[in-house]
Protein backbone atom coordinates (compact mmCIF):
# COMPACT_ATOMS: atom_id res chain seq x y z
CA UNK A 1 0.00 0.00 0.00
CA UNK A 2 2.96 2.65 0.78
CA UNK A 3 4.62 1.57 -2.38
CA UNK A 4 1.10 1.95 -4.78
CA UNK A 5 1.10 5.65 -2.37
CA UNK A 6 4.42 6.84 -3.18
CA UNK A 7 3.37 6.03 -7.08
CA UNK A 8 0.25 7.78 -7.28
CA UNK A 9 1.72 10.79 -5.28
CA UNK A 10 4.49 11.20 -7.44
CA UNK A 11 2.09 11.25 -10.60
CA UNK A 12 -0.21 13.41 -8.82
CA UNK A 13 1.64 16.08 -7.41
CA UNK A 14 2.13 18.57 -10.76
CA UNK A 15 -1.83 18.10 -11.59
CA UNK A 16 -3.94 18.27 -8.27
CA UNK A 17 -1.56 19.00 -5.63
CA UNK A 18 -0.36 16.93 -3.04
CA UNK A 19 -2.80 17.78 0.24
CA UNK A 20 -5.76 16.41 -2.25
CA UNK A 21 -4.17 13.36 -3.04
CA UNK A 22 -3.51 12.52 0.48
CA UNK A 23 -6.93 13.20 1.60
CA UNK A 24 -8.50 11.17 -1.23
CA UNK A 25 -6.37 7.81 -0.23
CA UNK A 26 -6.76 8.16 3.54
CA UNK A 27 -10.53 8.43 2.80
CA UNK A 28 -10.73 5.30 0.19
CA UNK A 29 -8.41 3.17 2.52
CA UNK A 30 -10.58 4.08 5.68
CA UNK A 31 -13.83 3.47 4.14
CA UNK A 32 -12.80 0.10 2.71
CA UNK A 33 -10.92 -0.86 6.03
CA UNK A 34 -14.92 0.08 8.08
CA UNK A 35 -16.38 -1.99 5.43
CA UNK A 36 -14.28 -4.84 6.13
CA UNK A 37 -15.02 -4.80 10.04
CA UNK A 38 -18.34 -4.16 9.86
CA UNK A 39 -18.94 -7.56 7.36
CA UNK A 40 -17.23 -9.12 9.87
CA UNK A 41 -18.96 -8.29 13.01
CA UNK A 42 -22.02 -9.25 11.03
CA UNK A 43 -21.11 -12.38 10.25
CA UNK A 44 -20.20 -13.19 14.12
CA UNK A 45 -23.52 -12.11 15.49
CA UNK A 46 -25.48 -14.06 12.64
CA UNK A 47 -23.18 -17.12 13.93
CA UNK A 48 -24.27 -16.48 17.25
CA UNK A 49 -27.86 -16.62 16.73
CA UNK A 50 -27.61 -19.84 14.95
CA UNK A 51 -26.30 -21.07 17.95
CA UNK A 52 -28.75 -19.74 20.05
CA UNK A 53 -31.31 -21.26 17.94
CA UNK A 54 -29.76 -24.54 18.34
CA UNK A 55 -28.82 -24.61 21.63
CA UNK A 56 -32.81 -24.29 22.55
CA UNK A 57 -33.35 -27.20 19.98
CA UNK A 58 -31.06 -29.03 21.30
CA UNK A 59 -32.53 -28.88 25.02
CA UNK A 60 -36.10 -29.30 23.71
CA UNK A 61 -34.85 -32.81 22.37
CA UNK A 62 -34.03 -33.81 25.29
CA UNK A 63 -36.80 -33.03 27.32
CA UNK A 64 -39.14 -35.14 24.90
CA UNK A 65 -35.90 -37.59 24.79
CA UNK A 66 -36.47 -38.01 28.84
CA UNK A 67 -40.12 -38.10 28.68
CA UNK A 68 -39.77 -40.36 25.70
CA UNK A 69 -37.35 -42.69 28.07
CA UNK A 70 -39.82 -42.50 31.42
CA UNK A 71 -42.46 -44.27 29.75
CA UNK A 72 -40.15 -46.84 28.29
CA UNK A 73 -38.44 -47.60 31.15
CA UNK A 74 -41.17 -49.95 32.96
CA UNK A 75 -42.20 -51.62 29.83
CA UNK A 76 -38.74 -53.43 29.65
CA UNK A 77 -38.84 -54.85 32.62
CA UNK A 78 -41.82 -56.90 31.67
CA UNK A 79 -41.88 -60.68 31.52
CA UNK A 80 -42.09 -61.34 27.74
CA UNK A 81 -43.47 -65.10 26.92
CA UNK A 82 -43.35 -63.82 23.22
CA UNK A 83 -39.96 -62.74 23.91
CA UNK A 84 -38.56 -66.57 24.38
CA UNK A 85 -40.52 -67.94 21.65
CA UNK A 86 -39.31 -65.52 19.10
CA UNK A 87 -35.49 -65.91 20.19
CA UNK A 88 -36.27 -69.45 19.88
CA UNK A 89 -37.92 -69.55 16.18
CA UNK A 90 -34.41 -67.14 15.70
CA UNK A 91 -31.87 -69.28 17.28
CA UNK A 92 -33.97 -72.14 15.09
CA UNK A 93 -33.48 -70.25 11.73
CA UNK A 94 -30.29 -69.75 12.23
CA UNK A 95 -29.49 -73.19 13.27
CA UNK A 96 -31.12 -73.81 9.68
CA UNK A 97 -29.32 -71.08 7.57
CA UNK A 98 -25.62 -73.17 9.19
CA UNK A 99 -26.80 -76.20 8.00
CA UNK A 100 -27.79 -75.10 4.31
CA UNK A 101 -24.30 -72.99 3.86
CA UNK A 102 -22.76 -76.75 4.80
CA UNK A 103 -24.60 -79.25 3.17
CA UNK A 104 -26.76 -77.03 0.17
CA UNK A 105 -29.77 -79.64 -0.61
CA UNK A 106 -33.14 -79.65 -1.03
CA UNK A 107 -34.17 -80.60 2.37
CA UNK A 108 -31.74 -78.35 3.73
CA UNK A 109 -33.30 -75.12 2.01
CA UNK A 110 -37.06 -76.82 3.00
CA UNK A 111 -36.25 -76.37 6.59
CA UNK A 112 -34.48 -73.00 6.50
CA UNK A 113 -37.63 -71.77 4.49
CA UNK A 114 -39.89 -73.46 7.14
CA UNK A 115 -37.86 -71.70 9.89
CA UNK A 116 -37.73 -68.30 8.45
CA UNK A 117 -41.51 -68.82 8.44
CA UNK A 118 -41.97 -69.81 12.17
CA UNK A 119 -39.56 -66.47 12.90
CA UNK A 120 -41.35 -64.20 10.92
CA UNK A 121 -45.24 -66.07 12.54
CA UNK A 122 -42.62 -64.92 16.27
CA UNK A 123 -41.53 -61.53 15.10
CA UNK A 124 -45.24 -60.14 14.75
CA UNK A 125 -46.87 -62.11 17.64
CA UNK A 126 -43.99 -60.49 19.99
CA UNK A 127 -44.44 -56.73 17.81
CA UNK A 128 -48.38 -57.11 18.60
CA UNK A 129 -47.94 -57.96 21.86
CA UNK A 130 -45.11 -55.05 22.74
CA UNK A 131 -46.95 -52.14 20.48
CA UNK A 132 -46.42 -49.49 23.00
CA UNK A 133 -42.74 -50.63 23.92
CA UNK A 134 -42.01 -50.43 19.99
CA UNK A 135 -43.64 -47.37 19.82
CA UNK A 136 -41.37 -45.48 22.24
CA UNK A 137 -38.32 -47.53 21.46
CA UNK A 138 -39.03 -45.73 18.16
CA UNK A 139 -39.77 -42.66 19.70
CA UNK A 140 -36.39 -42.64 21.68
CA UNK A 141 -34.80 -43.48 18.11
CA UNK A 142 -35.42 -40.99 16.66
CA UNK A 143 -35.01 -38.50 19.04
CA UNK A 144 -31.83 -40.00 19.90
CA UNK A 145 -30.71 -39.73 16.23
CA UNK A 146 -31.82 -35.62 15.87
CA UNK A 147 -30.01 -35.33 19.21
CA UNK A 148 -26.89 -36.40 17.67
CA UNK A 149 -26.90 -34.31 14.37
CA UNK A 150 -28.03 -31.37 16.36
CA UNK A 151 -24.97 -31.71 18.80
CA UNK A 152 -22.77 -32.17 15.68
CA UNK A 153 -24.14 -28.78 14.34
CA UNK A 154 -23.60 -27.44 17.39
CA UNK A 155 -20.00 -27.81 18.04
CA UNK A 156 -19.15 -27.14 14.02
CA UNK A 157 -21.07 -23.78 14.68
CA UNK A 158 -19.26 -23.51 18.40
CA UNK A 159 -16.10 -23.53 15.97
CA UNK A 160 -17.48 -21.46 13.55
CA UNK A 161 -17.84 -18.84 15.95
CA UNK A 162 -14.70 -18.99 17.93
CA UNK A 163 -13.02 -18.65 14.42
CA UNK A 164 -14.83 -15.83 13.42
CA UNK A 165 -14.12 -14.50 16.82
CA UNK A 166 -10.04 -14.44 15.73
CA UNK A 167 -11.19 -12.99 12.65
CA UNK A 168 -13.01 -9.60 14.01
CA UNK A 169 -10.25 -9.19 16.25
CA UNK A 170 -8.18 -9.36 13.56
CA UNK A 171 -9.53 -6.91 11.68
CA UNK A 172 -9.58 -4.79 14.01
CA UNK A 173 -6.14 -4.56 14.25
CA UNK A 174 -5.62 -4.42 11.26
CA UNK A 175 -7.96 -1.50 10.69
CA UNK A 176 -5.80 0.31 14.07
CA UNK A 177 -2.41 -0.78 12.23
CA UNK A 178 -3.69 0.56 8.65
CA UNK A 179 -4.73 4.06 10.66
CA UNK A 180 -1.39 4.21 11.59
CA UNK A 181 0.51 3.25 9.08
CA UNK A 182 -2.05 6.46 6.97
CA UNK A 183 -1.37 8.79 9.90
CA UNK A 184 2.59 7.94 9.39
CA UNK A 185 2.25 8.34 5.63
CA UNK A 186 0.75 11.03 5.69
CA UNK A 187 3.18 13.00 7.37
CA UNK A 188 5.66 11.81 5.51
CA UNK A 189 4.34 12.69 2.30
CA UNK A 190 3.81 16.05 3.68
CA UNK A 191 7.54 16.55 4.54
CA UNK A 192 8.28 15.69 0.59
CA UNK A 193 5.65 18.19 -0.28
CA UNK A 194 7.91 20.46 1.98
CA UNK A 195 11.36 19.50 -0.51
CA UNK A 196 11.84 21.55 -3.41
CA UNK A 197 13.28 19.08 -5.10
CA UNK A 198 10.68 16.44 -6.21
CA UNK A 199 12.07 14.85 -9.14
CA UNK A 200 15.44 14.46 -6.78
CA UNK A 201 13.28 12.72 -4.19
CA UNK A 202 11.09 10.70 -6.41
CA UNK A 203 14.74 9.44 -8.22
CA UNK A 204 16.15 9.20 -5.02
CA UNK A 205 12.60 6.77 -3.39
CA UNK A 206 13.22 4.72 -6.74
CA UNK A 207 16.60 3.79 -6.47
CA UNK A 208 16.59 2.72 -2.49
CA UNK A 209 13.33 0.90 -3.42
CA UNK A 210 14.89 -0.96 -6.12
CA UNK A 211 18.03 -1.57 -3.31
CA UNK A 212 15.45 -3.66 -0.68
CA UNK A 213 13.97 -5.68 -3.47
CA UNK A 214 17.02 -6.64 -4.34
CA UNK A 215 18.58 -7.36 -0.90
CA UNK A 216 15.31 -9.17 -0.24
CA UNK A 217 15.66 -11.34 -3.54
CA UNK A 218 19.59 -12.03 -1.89
CA UNK A 219 17.75 -12.89 1.56
CA UNK A 220 15.82 -15.66 0.12
CA UNK A 221 18.16 -17.07 -1.78
CA UNK A 222 20.42 -17.62 1.07
CA UNK A 223 17.40 -19.16 3.10
CA UNK A 224 16.94 -21.42 0.40
CA UNK A 225 20.56 -22.52 -0.19
CA UNK A 226 20.51 -22.69 4.10
CA UNK A 227 17.38 -24.54 3.83
CA UNK A 228 18.17 -27.29 1.25
CA UNK A 229 22.03 -27.60 3.03
CA UNK A 230 20.14 -28.53 6.00
CA UNK A 231 17.33 -30.96 4.69
CA UNK A 232 20.69 -33.17 2.90
CA UNK A 233 22.44 -33.08 6.30
CA UNK A 234 19.43 -34.41 8.24
CA UNK A 235 18.53 -36.87 4.94
CA UNK A 236 22.47 -38.12 5.32
CA UNK A 237 22.05 -38.57 9.39
CA UNK A 238 18.57 -40.07 9.29
CA UNK A 239 19.80 -42.46 6.11
CA UNK A 240 23.19 -43.45 8.38
CA UNK A 241 20.58 -44.38 11.53
CA UNK A 242 18.28 -46.43 9.26
CA UNK A 243 20.98 -48.47 8.08
CA UNK A 244 22.62 -48.92 11.80
CA UNK A 245 18.91 -50.20 12.86
CA UNK A 246 17.42 -52.30 10.76
CA UNK A 247 16.32 -54.88 13.07
CA UNK A 248 14.25 -53.04 15.75
CA UNK A 249 12.59 -55.20 18.77
CA UNK A 250 9.05 -56.47 18.44
CA UNK A 251 9.20 -57.91 21.82
CA UNK A 252 5.60 -56.83 23.04
CA UNK A 253 3.26 -59.61 24.06
CA UNK A 254 -0.81 -59.61 23.11
CA UNK A 255 -1.62 -59.20 27.09
CA UNK A 256 1.01 -55.99 27.26
CA UNK A 257 -0.04 -54.15 24.12
CA UNK A 258 -3.81 -54.74 25.33
CA UNK A 259 -2.78 -53.50 28.86
CA UNK A 260 -1.37 -50.28 27.78
CA UNK A 261 -4.70 -49.71 25.05
CA UNK A 262 -7.10 -49.91 27.62
CA UNK A 263 -4.54 -48.46 30.50
CA UNK A 264 -8.23 -46.58 31.42
CA UNK A 265 -10.69 -47.96 29.92
CA UNK A 266 -14.11 -46.55 31.35
CA UNK A 267 -17.43 -48.28 31.95
CA UNK A 268 -19.90 -47.02 29.43
CA UNK A 269 -23.75 -47.43 29.68
CA UNK A 270 -25.93 -48.70 27.12
CA UNK A 271 -29.43 -48.04 26.20
CA UNK A 272 -32.39 -50.57 25.44
CA UNK A 273 -33.54 -50.76 22.13
CA UNK A 274 -35.83 -53.69 20.43
CA UNK A 275 -34.04 -56.52 17.89
CA UNK A 276 -35.64 -57.04 14.80
CA UNK A 277 -35.21 -58.57 11.54
CA UNK A 278 -32.77 -55.59 10.84
CA UNK A 279 -30.26 -57.05 13.28
CA UNK A 280 -29.76 -60.04 11.23
CA UNK A 281 -30.74 -59.07 7.96
CA UNK A 282 -29.55 -55.45 7.81
CA UNK A 283 -30.25 -52.64 5.91
CA UNK A 284 -28.15 -50.25 4.19
CA UNK A 285 -26.49 -48.42 6.75
CA UNK A 286 -27.09 -44.52 7.39
CA UNK A 287 -25.19 -41.82 8.68
CA UNK A 288 -27.64 -41.08 11.11
CA UNK A 289 -28.40 -44.98 13.06
CA UNK A 290 -26.58 -44.81 15.55
CA UNK A 291 -27.49 -44.55 18.97
CA UNK A 292 -24.56 -42.35 21.52
CA UNK A 293 -22.86 -43.75 24.64
CA UNK A 294 -24.28 -40.66 26.28
CA UNK A 295 -28.29 -41.53 26.37
CA UNK A 296 -27.46 -45.43 28.06
CA UNK A 297 -28.44 -46.48 31.11
CA UNK A 298 -27.22 -49.79 31.45
CA UNK A 299 -23.01 -50.69 31.77
CA UNK A 300 -20.21 -52.28 29.15
CA UNK A 301 -16.57 -53.04 30.22
CA UNK A 302 -13.48 -54.55 28.60
CA UNK A 303 -11.50 -56.84 31.23
CA UNK A 304 -8.07 -55.84 29.94
CA UNK A 305 -6.27 -57.68 32.62
CA UNK A 306 -5.93 -61.26 33.85
CA UNK A 307 -6.57 -60.24 37.26
CA UNK A 308 -9.79 -58.18 36.28
CA UNK A 309 -10.76 -62.06 34.15
CA UNK A 310 -10.48 -63.51 37.38
CA UNK A 311 -12.48 -61.17 39.87
CA UNK A 312 -15.48 -61.66 36.91
CA UNK A 313 -15.59 -65.33 36.77
CA UNK A 314 -15.13 -65.23 40.95
CA UNK A 315 -18.30 -63.28 40.45
CA UNK A 316 -20.77 -65.02 37.94
CA UNK A 317 -19.65 -68.33 40.07
CA UNK A 318 -21.09 -66.65 43.66
CA UNK A 319 -24.04 -65.66 41.47
CA UNK A 320 -24.32 -69.39 40.09
CA UNK A 321 -24.42 -70.58 43.34
CA UNK A 322 -27.35 -69.64 44.70
CA UNK A 323 -30.87 -70.11 43.99
CA UNK A 324 -32.23 -69.52 40.38
CA UNK A 325 -35.49 -68.44 41.43
CA UNK A 326 -36.22 -66.52 37.88
CA UNK A 327 -36.07 -69.92 36.17
CA UNK A 328 -33.17 -68.92 33.75
CA UNK A 329 -34.44 -69.80 29.58
CA UNK A 330 -32.87 -72.52 28.20
CA UNK A 331 -32.56 -71.27 24.66
CA UNK A 332 -29.65 -69.63 23.72
CA UNK A 333 -29.84 -65.39 23.04
CA UNK A 334 -28.21 -63.79 19.89
CA UNK A 335 -25.88 -61.26 20.60
CA UNK A 336 -25.72 -58.92 17.38
CA UNK A 337 -22.56 -57.14 16.83
CA UNK A 338 -22.08 -54.07 14.15
CA UNK A 339 -19.43 -51.59 13.62
CA UNK A 340 -19.56 -47.88 13.77
CA UNK A 341 -17.54 -46.18 11.43
CA UNK A 342 -16.40 -42.10 11.71
CA UNK A 343 -19.18 -40.98 10.03
CA UNK A 344 -21.65 -42.92 12.03
CA UNK A 345 -22.81 -45.01 9.75
CA UNK A 346 -23.41 -49.22 10.79
CA UNK A 347 -21.71 -51.77 9.09
CA UNK A 348 -23.75 -55.03 8.54
CA UNK A 349 -24.79 -57.12 11.69
CA UNK A 350 -22.87 -59.87 12.76
CA UNK A 351 -24.28 -62.97 14.83
CA UNK A 352 -23.43 -64.94 17.43
CA UNK A 353 -25.08 -67.38 20.16
CA UNK A 354 -24.50 -66.54 24.02
CA UNK A 355 -25.29 -69.90 25.98
CA UNK A 356 -27.87 -69.54 29.02
CA UNK A 357 -25.29 -69.73 32.31
CA UNK A 358 -28.24 -69.95 34.82
CA UNK A 359 -29.92 -66.50 36.91
CA UNK A 360 -30.07 -64.75 33.23
CA UNK A 361 -26.48 -65.05 32.70
CA UNK A 362 -25.08 -65.84 28.93
CA UNK A 363 -22.06 -66.27 27.99
CA UNK A 364 -20.42 -66.78 24.78
CA UNK A 365 -17.34 -66.14 21.72
CA UNK A 366 -17.18 -63.66 19.30
CA UNK A 367 -15.41 -62.45 16.76
CA UNK A 368 -14.44 -58.88 17.25
CA UNK A 369 -12.68 -55.72 15.07
CA UNK A 370 -10.74 -52.79 16.42
CA UNK A 371 -12.93 -49.72 16.35
CA UNK A 372 -16.10 -48.32 17.66
CA UNK A 373 -18.69 -51.01 17.83
CA UNK A 374 -22.91 -51.87 18.46
CA UNK A 375 -23.48 -54.77 20.78
CA UNK A 376 -27.47 -55.41 20.84
CA UNK A 377 -29.58 -58.85 22.98
CA UNK A 378 -33.23 -58.50 22.78
CA UNK A 379 -33.87 -54.92 24.05
CA UNK A 380 -30.54 -53.76 25.08
CA UNK A 381 -28.26 -52.39 23.20
CA UNK A 382 -24.19 -50.65 24.09
CA UNK A 383 -21.96 -48.83 21.97
CA UNK A 384 -18.07 -49.19 23.01
CA UNK A 385 -14.89 -49.10 21.33
CA UNK A 386 -13.54 -52.18 20.70
CA UNK A 387 -9.16 -51.56 21.21
CA UNK A 388 -8.10 -55.01 19.28
CA UNK A 389 -4.21 -55.84 18.09
CA UNK A 390 -5.30 -57.81 15.30
CA UNK A 391 -6.65 -56.06 11.77
CA UNK A 392 -8.44 -59.44 11.11
CA UNK A 393 -10.05 -59.23 14.53
CA UNK A 394 -9.93 -61.10 17.53
CA UNK A 395 -11.93 -63.51 19.59
CA UNK A 396 -13.04 -62.64 22.56
CA UNK A 397 -15.38 -63.79 25.51
CA UNK A 398 -18.96 -62.39 26.23
CA UNK A 399 -20.60 -62.00 28.91
CA UNK A 400 -23.82 -61.33 29.18
CA UNK A 401 -25.39 -60.39 32.79
CA UNK A 402 -29.53 -59.94 33.01
CA UNK A 403 -29.26 -61.42 36.75
CA UNK A 404 -30.43 -57.64 37.88
CA UNK A 405 -33.13 -56.42 35.35
CA UNK A 406 -32.15 -52.99 36.08
CA UNK A 407 -28.81 -53.36 35.72
CA UNK A 408 -27.86 -55.60 32.84
CA UNK A 409 -24.42 -55.41 31.90
CA UNK A 410 -22.01 -56.82 28.99
CA UNK A 411 -18.43 -57.47 29.85
CA UNK A 412 -16.18 -59.03 27.72
CA UNK A 413 -12.23 -60.13 27.41
CA UNK A 414 -9.77 -61.98 24.97
CA UNK A 415 -10.41 -65.06 24.91
CA UNK A 416 -6.78 -65.86 24.64
CA UNK A 417 -6.25 -64.48 28.30
CA UNK A 418 -8.54 -66.97 29.95
CA UNK A 419 -7.41 -69.94 31.99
Amino acid sequence: MRGFIRHFVGNSINNAGLSTTVLLLTLITSIASAQTLIAEQGKLEKYQQQLLNLQQQQQQLSTQLQQTDTELKPLLGQNSPEQEKLNAAQEARAQAKANLEAEPSNTNKSKLKNNEFKYALAERKFKKANAKQFQLQETSLQLNTQLVELTDNIKKLQQQNVQQSKIVEQTRADELSTQQAQLMENQRLKAVAAEAEVTRLKAQLAAQEQQQKQQQLQRLQAEAAAKAETTRKAKVAADAALTQNTAPAQATTTASAINALTASVPYVKAAPDAISAADTNPAKPTATSVVTADIINNKIRFLATVSDIQAEQQRIATILATTDTKKTSRYNKILNVKRVSTDGALSKSVSHRIRPKGHNIYQGEALLKGGNTLFTVGFSRWRHKVLSINEAGSKYQVIYDGSDTQDIKIHYYLSSMAK
